[in-house]
Parts: structure tokens; sequence; C-alpha cells
């Protein structure tokens, strides 16, 4: 949202292309949109989903005295 509705300064330089300052601005700011940022912003949340549920079993399980302990090495 911000490449788009952002200041001039905060575009990228995406190279050479339009000759005109609004032509060379308008491609930065075309070039500055991620479009897999959802993919990774869903990978994100995948990643935290899943320490939580290895931390909670981790917990659950040294909490249960009915699992055998390994043997020290």
């Amino acid at each position: 949202m911000l490449h788009q509705y952002g200041p001039d300064a905060w575009m990228p330089y995406a190279g050479p292309g339009p000759l005109t300052p609004q032509g060379q601005l308008e491609q930065n700011r075309a070039e500055a949109v991620d479009p897999y940022a959802a993919l990774l912003f869903l990978g994100a949340v995948a990643a935290a989903v899943l320490v939580v549920r290895a931390v909670t079993a981790c917990v659950r399980t040294r909490g249960d005295a009915s699992v055998a302990a390994l043997p020290a090495a």
C-alpha cells in the first residue's frame, strides 16, 4: 500500500526503463509490489502455529509421568 500511495522517495529503483521521470516512477511502483507477500505471510503464520504446537507437545510430554525417560548417555 505504501508503494502505491507513499512518497516518491520510498520507491526502489527498478532499473533502466522509460526516459521520463514520471514513467520511471510508475515503473518503480509497479515493480516494487511483491505478488508473493500473501504467501510469505501465510508461511509465517503456519510456522508460528507449528512452533506453538511443538512447544505445547513438549511441555505436555514433560509433565506426563507415564512416558519413560531415556537413559543418560
